[in-house]
């Protein structure tokens, strides 16, 4: 079963502006297409031209948020708040701001500079891996249901083991290779390079890829810690 993930970028064209309503909207793009992604554990991300046209021909129920926080609703597909179109750069939303305290002190924190990230939350439905003509293995996303659209200041954090389920065995292994620590865990799947797919209930190695996201907590003071180490060391890589 497919599930969620997430992703984030620096803001594009994020501003607030007042329409012909008097009314506050706010716009930008949550993901811009054909632009890879920083090094993600061994592996790269691209987003197609393709990935969103399906699901916003479906008119979805898509939520405009702060903070990936259901409860800070800044507006919403289904009641017109939120619109949602593709052009040449990637996925552009306008939201129609509510009159809220949350609203109000993110504009206020999106004009100092404070705030300047959006990202969108999906579930894929096809995407392809390959490596390119340097060497770099690349998930393409082709076709995701879109759930979420978000204004942050925080990073989201990759959930590699949600994303590495769809990559051929072959891929797995080759991403596995290329990782700095590798997982020591003995079971065959791992010897393999398919940690997804870990047989070893009680395997404790914090570089394998088996625990689903579920059983990953959110809040987790250390896991964001390491994933913020290893995006400062992708970081470093890209430069």
């Amino acid at each position: 079963m497919n599930k969620r993930e997430v992703r984030q970028i620096k803001a594009r064209e994020l501003r607030v502006a007042t329409n012909d309503k008097s009314q506050r909207v706010l716009s930008g793009y949550s993901s811009v297409f054909n632009s890879l992604s920083l090094d993600m554990g061994g592996w790269f991300e691209l987003v197609s031209s393709s990935t969103f046209t399906r699901t916003l021909q479906e008119s979805p129920d898509v939520l405009c948020l702060y903070s990936h926080d259901t409860s800070l609703v800044l507006g919403r597909t289904k009641s017109s708040t939120l619109t949602l179109t593709i052009d040449q750069t990637g996925l552009r939303f306008e939201c129609i701001l509510p009159d809220t305290t949350t609203a109000n002190d993110l504009v206020v924190s999106i004009e100092r500079g404070d705030v300047d990230g959006c990202s969108f939350g999906f579930v894929c439905q096809n995407d392809v891996w390959n490596e390119d003509n340097e060497g770099r293995v690349v998930r393409t996303l082709l076709d995701v249901d879109l759930y979420e659209v978000t204004i942050t200041a925080a990073p989201a954090y990759p959930d590699t083991s949600v994303s590495l389920r769809s990559a051929p065995k072959e891929i797995r292994s080759r991403i596995n290779e290329t990782r700095d620590e590798g997982c020591t865990c003995g079971c065959q799947e791992c010897k393999d390079g398919d940690c997804v797919n870990c047989s070893d209930t009680a395997c404790s190695d914090s570089n394998c890829e088996h625990r689903d996201d579920d059983d990953v907590e959110m809040g987790s003071r250390d896991w964001k810690e390491t994933m913020e180490l290893r995006l400062k060391l992708a970081s470093l890589r890209m430069k």
